[in-house]
């Protein structure tokens, strides 16, 4: 009975070391998927401050024109 008490103790234990092992990557890969996250919020930026950017041109361009 103690040896299956003490095999039942390592397996925890091992899990517990393979997701120590296994956190690195976890890690690598909450890195890359917030990386992506990032450079698509960026272009989404970028293209919203062009579309407002060139809406004000429009309508500077019919001001002047109207004056």
């Amino acid at each position: 009975m103690a040896d299956v008490t003490r095999s039942g103790d390592k397996s925890p234990k091992r899990s517990r070391d393979e997701l120590l092992i296994e956190n690195p990557f976890n890690i690598l890969i909450l890195i890359f998927i917030i990386t992506i996250f990032t450079i698509i919020l960026i272009f989404i930026i970028t293209i919203f401050t062009i579309i407002i950017f060139l809406i004000i041109m429009i309508i500077s361009m019919e001001t002047t024109a109207e004056g």
